[in-house]
């Protein structure tokens, strides 16, 4: 397809006999709440990749149920180094599948710089760019003497080697003197079976310098209202990261590659 289209795409599943199936987050959440993708017939299916942009466990997880026959796997990658360096591994578990981007790709190392659990994702790998043409500085920034890429996403590492991805490190805001990374939010409220999709962002406040603002797209027979959703999450949340503003919206600014263009959503009058 020269763009994506949910409708093509779920007759693509029902008619082409695919054995494989890849997408970004927004692709695949538009693809199972298309009305053709209910008949489509998903058995053929052997492998399911989710890439691009961070996948919601609830997404990973309603994959899973879509696609019984399927491997689920989530993919990291940058241009930056020419493609994939991080994947699930085969044999992960659906929980590991749910909380984690996955593991490094052979010839690929990974460290987590920064005090702490969590700090920002340094690659290290063959297929580096050699840098950034024509900007010397914009080069040097990114990769250190030691050839390591620093990637702008803030990340940790558990006892068996996943990384769990945290968002990217521009996105952090902080409320109060806490640091809040909306991915964390993004993915609570993804649990609500009437929510489609969800963003945050950090805009200023005066008592409190920052709070989270979401923007978020309902099911169409959805009947909630921004307080419903700051009660839904307030119940799975610390009070200082329950969403502060709600916006509902029909839909999102997307990239042509299906992701949420956060930087639109900072010009965007929420008129909440």
């Amino acid at each position: 397809m020269p763009s994506f289209d949910a409708g093509t795409a779920a007759d693509l599943v029902r008619t082409a006999g695919l054995t494989v199936w890849a997408g970004v987050p927004t692709m695949h959440t538009l693809l199972l709440g298309h009305p053709g993708f209910a008949d489509a017939g998903t058995s053929a299916i052997r492998l399911v990749i989710t890439g691009g942009a961070n996948a919601e466990p609830a997404l990973v997880h309603r994959l899973t149920a879509a696609f019984p026959n399927a491997a689920v796997m989530n993919l990291y990658g940058l241009s930056e180094v020419s493609g994939t360096v991080v994947m699930t591994p085969w044999g992960a578990g659906t929980e590991q599948t749910e909380r984690s981007i996955g593991k490094p790709l052979a010839g690929v190392q990974v460290k987590i710089a920064g005090p702490g659990e969590t700090g920002e994702l340094l690659v290290r790998t063959a297929s580096t760019m050699a840098g950034y043409h024509g900007l010397p500085a914009e080069t040097a920034a990114a990769i250190d003497p030691d050839g390591w890429l620093h990637t702008g996403d803030m990340a940790w590492l558990d006892e068996d080697g996943f990384i769990i991805l945290h968002g990217r490190a521009k996105d952090m805001f902080i409320q109060g003197g806490f640091n809040i990374y909306p991915i964390e939010v993004e993915n609570v409220l993804a649990e609500h079976p009437q929510v489609v999709m969800a963003a945050g962002i950090g805009v200023p406040d005066p008592v409190l310098g920052e709070i989270g603002r979401y923007y978020v797209v309902l099911t169409p027979d959805a009947q909630l209202t921004g307080d419903d959703l700051k009660a839904f999450c307030a119940s799975k949340l610390a009070d200082y990261k329950v969403p502060r503003e709600v916006v509902l919206r029909p839909h999102l600014p997307l990239t042509p590659s299906g992701k949420v263009q956060k930087a639109a959503l900072r010009e965007d009058p929420p008129n909440r």
